[in-house]
């Protein structure tokens, strides 16, 4: 073992006692070599640095601007197509809601006449009472349809100015998508990572100082050991 040179070192070393400061040094070393490597990133051109900053703070404030919502632009397109097609609605609502009232012989009437037949059938025939009891509910559910129909009508309104308002909303939106990702939700992650590459920009003077003294802290002990 004495002939390798490889070996000379620890048995010196051994031999001496200094085994354990060794060991301390060499982690002191690969410290201050990490130490350098990070003042070597942070010494980057300035200006380099500044273009980044710049160029982050303004897809961050594009973003904002914005005032997304996760879940905007589906309730957009749902709006969109019942705002696109009020008038339709409208028609279709009015005219559902009036047919069971509009004839002589109403449907409505027809019913009221269906019920009372049955139920005086099941005062006699008990194997009646099922049906009349189911036409109790049809009877419930018939006017909960027709009031439904009743107030939806009357919530709509032709207001191009609102379609308008919604293209508009949903051209911005799609342009946002087009540059920073595919949904709304991908839109808010890439501020969020812009943001926290911003601050790292931004702290890089505290990070450098930081740095410097931990590397003259650093050098300082593998010099003493």
């Amino acid at each position: 073992s004495l002939l390798r040179t490889d070996t000379q070192m620890d048995l010196l070393d051994e031999y001496a006692g200094l085994s354990e400061l060794r060991a301390g040094l060499a982690k002191d070393y690969g410290k201050l070599l990490e130490i350098r490597r990070s003042l070597s990133e942070l010494d980057k051109d300035n200006r380099e640095r500044a273009r980044q900053i710049d160029f982050l703070t303004h897809e961050v404030a594009e973003i904002d601007s914005a005032k997304l919502d996760p879940l905007e632009d589906e309730q957009l397109r749902a709006r969109r197509k019942i705002v696109a097609n009020a008038e339709r609605l409208f028609s279709l609502s009015s005219n559902a809601y009036a047919m069971p009232y509009s004839d002589d012989t109403s449907i409505t009437d027809n019913f009221a006449m269906l019920q009372k037949s049955l139920s005086e059938l099941a005062e006699i025939d008990a194997e009646f009472k099922p049906f009349a009891e189911s036409l109790d509910d049809v009877h419930d559910k018939l006017e909960e349809i027709a009031y439904k129909l009743r107030d939806y009508s009357g919530t709509l309104e032709f207001d191009p100015g609102e379609l308008d308002a919604i293209e508009s909303r949903l051209r911005l939106i799609n342009g946002l998508k087009r540059k920073y990702g595919e949904s709304v939700a991908a839109i808010l992650e890439h501020k969020e990572k812009c943001e926290r590459e911003l601050e790292t920009l931004r702290s890089h003077d505290e990070r450098l100082a930081d740095a410097q003294m931990q590397h003259e802290h650093t050098l300082a002990k593998c010099l003493t050991s």
